[in-house]
């Protein structure tokens, strides 16, 4: 059994709106009606055609405004409620992804629903979301098992690690920004006890990574 492709373009002679419309109104009238082309009756079922494609064409778009990755005159609506605060340089592309992800956000909190909200908000620039392999886990209790001073009572059972690529983005402020977005849609989704970092690469390596970029 073959696989089924999906492309990104429509291949082939799919009717729009327009045609299966205007094809339904001529069919209509046959046979009472000449429904052939350049007649008069081809020709008003033409524009009436036209009316219904538009109807259409709103009711979609009108559907749209529920999705947040399509929104468009319900986004800033939608973005004022969540606290969302768009900036001019934004696009918008950008702001739908950072709504997305903060919806993603409100499901919960487990793995693939953390592994969801980095994506949506990162887009082509999320690469993984990594958490400590339970061999290299570390709990430290005071009066049990205390950790150095200042981490007395800590662990990194609760880390996550959003790594990311800077794959166009070319300035401090676009990194930045993408930063940002994960950090927003995490403060949102993570419980208090669990922590995050965001970063580029593998690993921090001193006198090579850059503070507040490398991965840690």
């Amino acid at each position: 059994m073959g696989l089924a492709v999906q492309f990104p373009v429509p291949i082939g002679e799919d009717e729009d709106f327009h045609s299966l419309e205007q094809r339904a109104i001529l069919g209509a009238l046959e046979p009472a009606l000449d429904p052939n082309s350049g007649t008069e009756n081809w020709c008003e079922a033409y524009g009436e055609a036209t009316v219904l494609a538009s109807a259409w064409a709103c009711t979609r778009r009108a559907a749209n405004q529920a999705i947040p990755t399509r929104m468009i005159e319900a986004l800033p609506g939608w973005e004022t409620c969540c606290g969302l605060r768009p900036v001019l340089e934004d696009s918008d592309y950008e702001r739908r992804q950072r709504l997305a992800a903060h919806n993603r956000a409100l499901v919960g909190n487990s793995y693939g629903d953390l592994e969801d909200v980095a994506a949506r908000a990162l887009g082509a620039n999320f690469e993984e979301l990594r958490v400590v392999d339970p061999a290299d886990h570390t709990v430290y209790w005071p009066g049990i098992n205390p950790g150095p001073p200042s981490l007395e009572w800590s662990t990194n059972r609760c880390r996550y690690g959003v790594v990311l690529n800077t794959n166009a983005l070319s300035t401090n402020a676009s990194y930045d920004a993408k930063r940002d977005a994960v950090a927003v849609a995490f403060e949102r989704s993570l419980p208090a006890w669990a922590a995050y970092c965001v970063g580029v690469g593998s690993s921090f390596v001193v006198g090579i990574g850059v503070v507040g970029k490398t991965y840690l």
